[in-house]
């Protein structure tokens, strides 16, 4: 069997701590590796941060790859600049056998890469083990990269906005922006599909700034002159928020654009934080010392500790749709849902539920002090017209019942 291993954000290591701690990481776990397999296989790192393993016909290659892949989620631990780091890491895994799939050496090495590459499209935290058709997601995965970049060039990507409104009386308090990609020939990609391929090959980064300074130059005329407190949330990858300077790089396309740093949210995962927590936080501190708010996305599905989560400055949690779909019907999905808004609270943020589809739905999350909700059940995603249209409609209603209140 050969087993193909990726360590998934590896550069954050490098871009944070300096290649030299990166090589001794990738040391250790070649190493741990070797112990896994012991002598009933062969370890050999690849280019970069890739692995790839062969292990006997008799061994049993899920279960060593899922050693591994619970190996390289250990903490690790960095010291740099007299400072001890713990650094949290993931990896994906695929699969391959011979003579089942191929007896080429390169080929069945090839194999377990595609393998690989689909898990990591997957998030899968188990290994694939490759099939005959996975070729053919792989020359998507081409295709789908060929849109990502004439996308960039030819401004093909668009934003369409999602409202989010105050619980207590359906008001406005802004919008998320979510990205499309609609290529020349028309064919809409969706973002679960574009997302990890621009992961996997380094174009995350680049549609990140893209749909920053996209998102502030369409909203800012509304901000400054007609809705002053209208929150514009926007959402940023793990590699970018791993990057030391990107607090620094917000703050100049603040400037650039002239967009008000106390209308800008930006949107954030706890998956965000797993591969480096302290680079992450200090990001996030520095967003918060410009004003910008930042809000913290799939609350309560994510991977990072309580204790880690209350140390964390943000401004807003966003409860994953997945648990609001059954608080109608399970009172321990009520439970829960409860449990999670007092935790936010607690740590002095607001609150607001993703996916509210029915009135049932706002009427439990208002009686448990939910603060904001979004979702089908008062707005779908609206295009940019329709959403400043919405923003100019509220802002005359706000002035109509200031109005009515002198009077």
């Amino acid at each position: 069997y050969i087993i193909y291993l990726d360590l998934y954000n590896f550069s954050i290591i490098n871009d944070n701590y300096g290649h030299s701690q990166g090589d001794k990481v990738l040391r250790e776990i070649g190493a741990k590796l070797k112990s896994i397999v012991g002598k009933f296989g062969v370890v050999s790192r690849m280019a970069g941060d890739e692995y790839v393993i062969i292990v006997n016909k008799d061994r049993d290659p899920e279960a060593i790859a899922n050693e591994a892949l619970e190996m390289v989620r250990e903490k690790i631990v960095l010291y740099s600049g007299g400072e001890k780091k713990e650094i949290y890491m993931s990896a994906y895994a695929g699969i391959a056998a011979c003579p089942e799939h191929s007896k080429d050496p390169e080929e069945i090495i090839v194999f377990a890469d595609i393998a690989m590459a689909k898990a990591t499209k997957d998030k899968s935290q188990v290994p694939v083990f490759f099939n005959p058709s996975m070729p053919e997601s792989v020359a998507r995965k081409l295709e789908v990269e060929k849109y990502i970049r004439e996308g960039l060039a030819h401004n093909y990507f668009y934003n369409v906005y999602q409202p989010q409104y105050r619980v207590k009386d359906q008001g406005l308090r802004g919008f998320e922006s979510l990205l499309r990609l609609k290529t020349a020939s028309g064919e809409m990609i969706s973002p679960s599909e574009f997302i990890p391929v621009a992961e996997s090959c380094g174009l995350i980064g680049e549609i990140d700034d893209y749909v920053l300074i996209r998102v502030m130059k369409e909203f800012k005329e509304m901000v400054v002159y007609v809705q002053e407190n209208l929150i514009i949330s926007v959402n940023i990858s793990a590699k970018s928020l791993c990057n030391p300077m990107f607090s620094e790089k917000i703050s100049s396309i603040i400037m650039q654009t002239g967009f008000p740093a106390r209308n800008l949210e930006i949107e954030i995962t706890e998956y965000s934080l797993v591969h480096s927590f302290d680079v992450a936080i200090e990001n996030i501190k520095r967003l918060r010392s410009l004003g910008v708010k930042v809000a913290l996305d799939d609350f309560g599905t994510g991977y990072t500790s309580l204790s880690y989560l209350y140390k964390m400055p943000v401004n807003l949690l966003k409860i994953d749709k997945t648990l609001i779909d059954d608080i109608e019907n399970d009172a321990k999905s009520r439970l829960f849902v409860n449990a999670v808004i007092s935790m936010g609270h607690l740590m002095n943020c607001e609150v607001i539920s993703e996916g509210v589809e029915n009135t049932n739905q706002v009427s439990i999350l208002e009686s448990q002090n939910c603060d904001f909700i979004q979702g089908f059940v008062w707005s779908k995603p609206l295009e940019y017209e329709d959403a400043r249209k919405m923003a100019m409609k509220t802002d005359i209603i706000r002035q109509f019942k200031v109005a009515r209140d002198i009077i």
